[in-house]
């Protein structure tokens, strides 16, 4: 049986959003489906007052191990503010489900925005990766990793065009700052840094280099480290091992009409030796965002349909993902108002 609901809730009485007890329809009416990911669905909701639009995130849980996992998002969520994250409104506990309910987003992934120009330059990242930094930056004030930093993640909204970073299920708050801690999670491997994969200490240089990866994929529309692999080889296992080696390289007609300070931008991130990576502070204060260097990114060229491939790769690995992790999701439905202190069928 999961952990006494009332003992957990009592723990975030103060210090932001409360986590509240019993039936989320109470408040919310939950719709359908929007996105699924490996252990959660995203489902769109109406406030019941307002009517006004929402998104509800279903996060299922198994057992106190799994729960205590589980509650680090919404502690994490409830502690954050800004314009460059999405705001938790809401928060209820079931006996399977944690259920978080946020602003609606409309508008688009960085990938799918920056390839949907007609000539896309590095300005255009540049106009991205600002705010994207910005907000790293600030997470790690809070001495909180986001670790899940890639395209999918990353969404620039329809109505202003600002920059939110969104899905904290990976994130963790850092006791050893300095020094890092020895984490066991991996979601999107190609964006993932080899001291994940290596299981030695992370902290905020960890999402740097998922940074380093995410404007070598926006400036080449490739991927830094690619495998290719037998039906019997497993994938994410191979690449492992590429990105534990480290060694990749600025191909020479996928950089060439690109300039010299966004490669030496991508090489001060993609750094194995944790300590020589840029922090999110000094890349805000990069050469290569200067005001100075605003031509030379603007005379830069982008092939926007490889940036469209490259799309179209990474959402077929995530619904692959999907479908791998469906086997242990339950719908909403089947058992959508459990108590959490309900004996297990």
């Amino acid at each position: 049986m999961a952990s006494d609901a009332s003992a957990i809730a009592k723990r975030f009485i103060t210090g932001g959003l409360p986590l509240k007890q019993g039936k989320a329809d109470e408040f919310w009416g939950i719709k359908h489906e929007l996105a699924r990911g490996r252990f959660s669905v995203i489902k769109r909701c109406l406030d019941n007052k307002t009517k006004k639009p929402y998104v509800a995130k279903l996060i299922k849980y198994d057992d106190d191990t799994d729960l205590e996992d589980t509650l680090q998002e919404f502690e994490i969520q409830r502690s954050i503010k800004g314009d460059k994250v999405v705001m938790l409104r809401d928060a209820f506990l079931m006996r399977r489900y944690l259920v978080l309910v946020m602003d609606l987003l409309e508008g688009q992934d960085i990938l799918s925005f920056i390839a949907a120009k007609p000539r896309p330059n590095e300005e255009d990242i540049a106009f991205t990766i600002r705010p994207l930094l910005d907000v790293v930056n600030y997470l790690h004030g809070q001495k909180i990793v986001h670790l899940d930093v890639r395209p999918a993640n990353i969404f620039i909204a329809k109505s202003n065009l600002g920059l939110k970073l969104i899905d904290y299920g990976s994130a963790r708050r850092i006791k050893n700052w300095e020094a890092g801690d020895t984490l066991a999670i991996v979601d999107y491997v190609a964006f993932t840094a080899p001291e994940l994969l290596n299981f030695t200490p992370v902290s905020g240089w960890t999402d740097m280099w998922s940074i380093g990866v995410l404007v070598y994929c926006l400036i080449s529309g490739e991927l830094p480290f690619c495998v290719e692999c037998t039906e019997d080889e497993d994938e994410d296992e191979k690449l492992s091992q590429e990105i534990k080696k480290c060694k990749w390289n600025l191909d020479a007609k996928a950089f060439a009409r690109c300039t010299s300070e966004v490669k030496k931008f991508i090489i001060a991130l993609l750094q194995f030796d944790v300590k020589k990576r840029m922090s999110a502070e000094q890349a805000m204060k990069d050469d290569w965002l200067s005001g100075e260097n605003m031509q030379k990114r603007r005379s830069s060229d982008i092939s926007s349909a490889k940036l469209k491939d490259l799309a179209q790769k990474l959402a077929k690995k995530d619904k692959e993902d999907v479908v791998t992790a469906s086997c242990v999701l339950r719908t909403y439905e089947e058992d959508p108002y459990d108590s959490p202190e309900s004996d297990e069928e």
